[in-house]
């Protein structure tokens, strides 16, 4: 058992993971880069202990020991970019209409409408595409019916997204 907490440990130690959680309206993102990690959340959340406690917390634990992130910002509408570990992370809303980056993964989120453009150049450049919370039922069933499933991810159907690297 020890040999097994033994490697595992240096597993956690050696990989870097970008987690998104399923938190009813919030946004909630983890950086994870060894046993340390960035949070970024939305102020209500980053207050309200019971709802870090129950989707947040036990991540933090499992991968570093401790119920605190080493660091917390708070996230405000003017953050949209996140460049990690050579991964770029875009966050779009219904206030962003056009000049979009070049990004590996976007979350999409308090949103009623994309161009088909939009989506037809995430498909050209295989972004990977998470559903967040407050998108508009048909923006969410127009993206499950045109985006490749392996570049899709619904957070209220199928729970936190997980990418290591």
């Amino acid at each position: 058992m020890l040999v097994f907490n033994v490697i595992e440990k240096q597993d956690i130690d050696s990989t870097n993971q970008f987690v998104i959680y399923n938190v009813n309206k919030a946004t909630a993102v983890d950086l994870f880069y060894g046993g340390k990690n960035i949070f970024i959340a939305n102020e209500s959340l980053i207050d309200d202990l019971d709802k870090l406690l129950f989707h947040v917390k036990h991540n933090w634990f499992y991968r570093s020991g401790s119920e605190h992130a080493y660091q917390t910002i708070p996230l405000d509408s003017n953050l949209r970019l996140i460049n990690f570990q050579n991964r770029i992370f875009f966050r779009m809303d219904s206030t962003v209409t056009n000049n979009f980056p070049n990004a590996d993964l976007v979350l999409v989120e308090n949103i009623d409408f994309i161009d088909n453009r939009v989506v037809d150049s995430f498909i050209e450049q295989g972004v990977m595409v998470v559903i967040g919370t407050r998108v508009a039922y048909s923006l969410k069933n127009y993206l499950i019916r045109k985006m490749p499933s392996f570049n899709l991810h619904v957070l209220k159907t199928e729970g936190a997204f997980e990418v290591s690297f």
